[in-house]
């Protein structure tokens, strides 16, 4: 008679698992394969790296993962790697049970060569459907690259997976409120942090993504982390000459437009403009991977793994979930080069920016020190974090994997280039910036009067900004204290400060105060000033909601000022009669 099956919930980790062999080390953790026992299937254990000093750190990202591992298990699309479990290791690190899969990552297979237009397009097709699911769930990726896309051939067809759902969110909650994200696939809002995660987060990613596909280069690449991040924040995406002026030039012009309101929603608005591409009239790029020579990469890819494992499972793996060395393993990060994740403490975000604008060796060199990950291979990272701290303590980093040191020393100790030529910055502008860092970060936190209070310091600082008024004014909007953001948004344009944003928070707040004949202005001006605006459609059902619901003295009040009119029109002509 065969045993019933454990509970989870209640059943010890190595009840559940036989772990049988190390696969790797990712930005989030390690990743082993094991034997669910009372299935009898293998899968795929990932650990997830977090300060093993920081209790209450621990505690609170035990919590998250429950939360996000309930929400992806509704997520059931076969291009979804499957959650099959959560939970504790024995030495107290937090892991999920995923569907173990095989096949070549779409970096593997980029390296290689762009991919042909109907086999691109089916990918992307497919991850597009992987995250409109997510998307429908209230989840956001946010960490999609080609690493994460696991691409197989089955039966003559390409199949494609999305790795890693909600664990980005998981690690940045354990770096304690750091941020991840890949610099050569990160939304400019991500890197401002001007904005919450959204759906077009993910947009702008696939739409990077869809391009190198298509192309086999890297839309946004660079010799740096932060010149691949100032080219993502303001470099539009240059299209080949075969794309100009096409339907899939278009989609990507969309999705990886600067403003997140400018590009596609969600995935599922992706999708449908996608699925009416023909890939007959898309240009072969040369060197295109054909699915023959995808299934023969693929082949080869999984024969030197298999060989690589052999030598690897000469040791037990299973005994490092039940030693306390493995929290030393977990702190590290596995880097590859600039499609690496990047992880970076909150506060340095507007050094950043300033570092874009100044292009100031010292500052370039702590950007050095927090994107370092993303500059060095495996071998070389930790030699480098570990004498750029010791020259410039100004940065908590990560610890990297050891090895050849001579390499990176070199790099590091050359002094990165200015992104922008620029006059230096004056104090009070770099207390600007400082302030606007803070204020975005609190607002992120929900400490939203302290945001307020950062903002309106701001502001005083520096009446001209039109960052500081402008964000000022959709904080109010979206607290619903509509006077407060009618205020801001006036007062900007007394200062003749103009923007499209700017204009519609203006308009929106009126008509959030019921000030509709002043709404109805702002609308007008709007559509006069952007005519090509994609918000049009948006704004003419507003102009048609107020015709509607417009009070009856508002209505009266028009009527006597256009018999006003009329009878100075009748006056007038009468005099010169």
């Amino acid at each position: 008679m065969s045993e019933r099956p454990q509970d989870p919930s209640t059943s010890s980790f190595e009840d559940r698992y036989k772990v049988v062999g190390f696969l790797g080390q990712g930005g989030t953790g390690l990743v082993y394969k094991a034997l669910q026992r009372t299935t009898g299937q293998m899968v795929a254990i990932k650990t997830l790296r977090f300060d093993g000093n920081d209790a209450e750190g621990a505690e609170r990202l035990l919590r998250s993962l429950e939360r996000e591992m309930t929400l992806i298990g509704y997520l059931d699309s076969p291009h979804i790697v499957r959650l099959y479990d959560s939970g504790v290791t024995p030495n107290g690190f937090p892991f999920i049970a995923l569907e173990y899969v095989s096949g070549i990552t779409l970096r593997e297979l980029v390296k290689k060569g762009p991919l042909a237009p109907e086999l691109a397009l089916r990918m992307m097709r497919q991850v597009l459907e992987a995250l409109a699911e997510a998307h429908e769930h209230t989840i956001v990726h946010r960490d999609l690259k080609p690493e994460n896309i696991m691409i197989s051939i089955r039966a003559s067809r390409l199949h494609t997976r999305v790795l890693d759902f909600g664990i980005s969110a998981l690690v940045e909650e354990s770096l304690a409120g750091g941020t991840v994200g890949t610099p050569c696939y990160m939304p400019p809002e991500h890197i401002e942090g001007s904005a919450s995660v959204t759906p077009a987060g993910d947009v702008y990613a696939a739409g990077l993504i869809l391009f190198e596909a298509l192309t086999g280069q890297k839309a946004f690449d660079g010799e740096s982390a932060e010149v691949v991040l100032a080219h993502q924040l303001a470099t539009p995406l240059l299209l080949p000459e075969a794309f100009v002026g096409t339907p899939i030039g278009a989609i990507l012009e969309r999705a990886t437009a600067k403003r997140f309101y400018e590009r596609y929603e969600d995935a599922s608005e992706m999708l449908a403009d996608l699925d009416t591409i023909d890939p007959s009239s898309l240009p072969l790029f040369d060197g295109a991977l054909d699915i023959e020579t995808i299934a023969a990469i693929e082949s080869n890819v999984i024969e030197a793994a298999k060989l690589e494992q052999e030598a690897v499972d000469s040791f037990d793996h299973s005994q490092e979930f039940f030693l306390p060395n493995l929290r030393l393993k977990l702190a590290e990060t596995t880097t590859s080069g600039m499609g690496s994740p990047l992880i970076s403490p909150p506060r340095t975000r507007w050094l950043l920016a300033v570092a874009i604008g100044l292009g100031v060796a010292t500052i370039c060199l702590t950007i050095v020190v927090i994107f370092l990950v993303s500059l060095t291979d495996d071998d070389n990272a930790q030699a480098a974090v570990e004498k750029t701290v010791a020259e410039k303590p100004v940065a908590t980093v990560v610890e990297a994997p050891k090895a050849k040191v001579e390499p990176v020393q070199e790099v590091v100790a050359e002094e990165p280039k200015p992104v922008v030529e620029n006059n230096p910055l004056s104090d009070d502008e770099l207390k600007v910036d400082e302030l606007l860092g803070l204020a975005r970060q609190a607002h992120r936190e929900g400490r939203v009067e302290e945001a307020i209070s950062y903002y309106e310091e701001a502001v005083v600082l520096a009446p001209e900004n039109r960052a500081a008024r402008e964000e000022l004014g959709w904080v109010y909007l979206k607290l619903e204290r509509f006077k407060d953001a009618v205020d801001v948004f006036v007062e900007s344009l007394k200062e003749n400060i103009d923007s499209e944003n700017l204009l519609l928070g203006l308009a929106l707040a009126q008509l959030g105060a019921a000030e509709h004949d002043d709404a109805r202005d702002s609308f007008r001006r709007y559509l006069e000033l952007f005519p090509d605006s994609e918000r049009k459609d948006e704004i003419n059902k507003h102009l048609e909601a107020i015709e509607e619901v417009a009070p009856e003295k508002d209505r009266r009040k028009r009527d006597r000022h256009k018999r006003k009119l009329q009878q100075k029109k009748v006056k007038r002509i009468e005099v010169f009669k």
